[in-house]
């Protein structure tokens, strides 16, 4: 704290202890993106998106008695 006392004490006064603050937030006039990257990402979200569709269908199916139950979970 002593090496950078000015910073750290600006530092205090802008981030909350606790709890943030939506009004202290600042975002910049643009963002960059790189499209291979968002198409991955966008990807990969879509993937679980999926799962979580393949899941629920089986447990429908399960429910309707429609396909059996090995192992039931919960």
């Amino acid at each position: 704290m002593k090496l950078h006392k000015s910073e750290f004490e600006t530092y205090l006064k802008q981030v909350p202890c606790f709890f943030p603050k939506i009004s202290l937030l600042n975002e910049p006039e643009k963002y960059t993106v790189k499209p291979k990257k968002l198409k991955r990402q966008m990807f990969d979200a879509l993937w679980f998106v999926w799962l979580i569709g393949i899941i629920e269908i089986i447990e429908e199916l399960h429910e309707l008695e429609l396909l059996p139950t090995i192992i039931k979970l919960y």
